[in-house]
């Protein structure tokens, strides 16, 4: 069955407020990929995209969350290994890049994960409070769980 013989949408509705409220470059691919006849088409189209992006996210959170502990477990271990004291974040090793005066400086790689992990740490720390803990002091798994999928790209 063609798009056009579907009822996806109805055909009754007034769907200036939605074109109103969605930018017109969003929906032009969807009348220009389905080639839509008509907004109950292109509304249609465009909410079946949304539902069938919906239901890859769980997927999505599922794969996001084993990589980052995955990489948090394997710097765990290979800290615990040398002896590291405290979290493997806090003592992470790296070689740091020199000026044109051969002074060392932080690479912006390490200040960019430095930065997210300082951020996780705040975030960490405030979901206790949030809790009643009167002194909050975050565990390192509390930690991890507050980074976004972002902070594992400096680290990689």
């Amino acid at each position: 069955m063609s798009l056009k013989h579907q009822k996806i949408m109805p055909f009754n509705y007034d769907y200036d407020e939605p074109r109103r409220l969605i930018t017109q470059s969003r929906l032009s691919s969807y009348s220009t990929s389905i080639a839509t006849e008509n907004d109950a088409q292109l509304f249609g189209a465009y909410s079946w995209n949304l539902a069938v992006v919906g239901a890859f996210y769980p997927l999505l959170q599922i794969i996001e969350v084993s990589l980052r502990n995955a990489i948090s477990n394997a710097a765990k271990l290979k800290a615990e290994q040398a002896g590291v004291n405290g979290f493997w974040f806090d003592n992470l090793p790296y070689w740091q890049e020199s000026n044109d005066q051969s002074q060392p400086i932080t690479a912006e790689q390490v200040k960019k994960f430095k930065s997210k992990i300082k951020a996780a740490k705040g975030a960490a720390k405030k979901a206790l409070e949030d809790k009643g803990e009167v002194d909050p002091t975050p565990n390192h798994d509390q930690i991890i769980a507050q980074t976004d999928f972002s902070t594992w790209e400096y680290i990689l």
